[in-house]
């Protein structure tokens, strides 16, 4: 799967949640900020997608080495 197959996968699962909160919960994952509980559902769902595509992209580029 590619990284626009990815992005597109993680953005039909944004819809059904609040949209600032989602993209504010990926942005903190991005930074390195420390998952913190209680900030949302859609917060909670945008860390972990973006937890998880950083995990498969790790993944891939540690095939291609």
């Amino acid at each position: 799967m590619s990284d626009t197959q990815l992005t597109g996968k993680i953005a039909d699962i944004a819809c059904n949640y609040d949209v600032f909160d989602f993209v504010r919960g990926q942005a903190d994952c991005r930074e390195g900020v420390p998952h913190q509980d209680g900030k949302g559902e859609s917060y909670d769902a945008g860390y972990r997608c973006e937890y998880e595509l950083e995990q498969i992209q790790g993944a891939f580029r540690g095939r291609q080495n």
